[in-house]
């Protein structure tokens, strides 16, 4: 795991590498570590349960990864800037992505390049709960399953 001066260091550079990365704190941290003047990206913030009409869900998990999929790729066009500018992408509700076993192909396929980077903000992560025995609390599982080599490119801790 790596600083927040990591971040803000990454997040000066003219280009980044096609790269999705993890962010654990708040987005507010993670805004504060953004570089100010000529350097900084526009930015922009998807919450993913926005995607969802509570009105109408998807009738089955299958279903509901199929339909973020499909949401995503709907959404990035109108994310990322037509003018080549960096920006960055903060992505909210990710463990929704490992719920629905969806990954981060979309992300990569549709949004990410040398000047369009996503953070996945993971924020508040208990370091413990008190829940009934039948259930087993595993705080670090979503930040373990994001964090695999073929999935974000770092993780990054505003602590």
């Amino acid at each position: 795991m790596k600083f927040a001066c990591n971040f803000s260091a990454l997040a000066a550079q003219r280009n980044w590498d096609k790269e999705i990365d993890v962010w654990i704190g708040s987005t507010e941290a993670l805004r504060n570590q953004l570089p100010a003047g000529a350097s900084t990206p526009s930015v922009e913030e998807l919450d993913l349960l926005d995607l969802f009409d509570e009105k109408s869900l998807p009738d089955s998990d299958h279903d509901a990864a199929q339909f973020l999929r499909d949401r995503l790729r709907q959404r990035f066009p109108t994310l990322r800037p037509a003018d080549g500018r960096r920006c960055m992408l903060i992505v909210k509700s990710v463990p929704l992505l490992a719920h629905f076993n969806v990954g981060l192909k979309e992300f990569f396929d549709w949004f990410c390049s040398d000047r369009c980077m996503v953070v996945l903000v993971l924020d508040g992560i208990p370091e413990e709960l008190r829940l009934p025995g039948e259930f087993e609390f595993q705080p670090r599982r979503i930040v373990d399953f994001l964090a695999q080599p073929d999935l974000a490119k770092n993780v990054f801790s505003a602590s």
